[in-house]
């Protein structure tokens, strides 16, 4: 590491709690918002707290995500493929010979993940457009 990446480190880590209450704050606005929608919220287990590094959804069984992505993205939402099923990707599938179906319950979820923008100076407008959007484009 660099003296000045060190440097630009340190600064950063003085707005690090900051940046996690206003993610945790903006994640508490999903939660609300997508209340009672067909998208479900990210589950946290009883004792724990995210740092919501990312918000990562669950749409429901049949939708097509990637046509759901296409058409946020062309609304100006910067939407992605929630989480990568990991023994799917060519490193595993090659190595260990996975293939789809080796995971059934794995297959579902990963196939229906979606991450919602999310940034620590995002407003409560823009949280609203793009669960309004992403609930209409389902």
């Amino acid at each position: 590491m660099t003296e000045f990446q060190a440097a630009l480190g340190g600064t950063q880590l003085t707005k690090l709690d900051r940046i996690v209450d206003a993610r945790r704050a903006a994640a508490a606005r999903y939660d609300d918002l997508l209340r009672g929608t067909p998208v479900q919220a990210p589950q946290v287990r009883s004792g724990n707290r995210m740092v919501y590094q990312s918000y990562v959804t669950l749409l429901p069984e049949g939708v097509d995500r990637g046509g759901l992505i296409r058409r946020l993205r062309t609304n100006g939402i910067e939407a992605q493929i929630g989480t990568y099923h990991m023994p799917l990707t060519t490193y595993f599938r090659t190595r260990y010979g996975f293939r789809p179906g080796d995971f059934p319950t794995t297959d579902a979820v990963a196939a229906r993940a979606l991450t919602l923008p999310l940034h620590a100076s995002i407003t409560p407008d823009e949280q609203a457009t793009v669960v309004d959007r992403l609930v209409a484009g389902l």
